[in-house]
């Protein structure tokens, strides 16, 4: 139970990461198409 309780914060935690990745890739774009 410890275990997959572990993992389960891991994969949210890499979710949350990929998320937030995501928002900064799309800013970056937006920024280079604004210029």
């Amino acid at each position: 139970d410890d275990v997959s309780n572990f993992l389960l914060m891991h994969a949210m935690g890499s979710n949350t990461a990929g998320q937030l990745a995501s928002v900064l890739a799309g800013g970056v774009v937006l920024a280079i198409l604004a210029m």
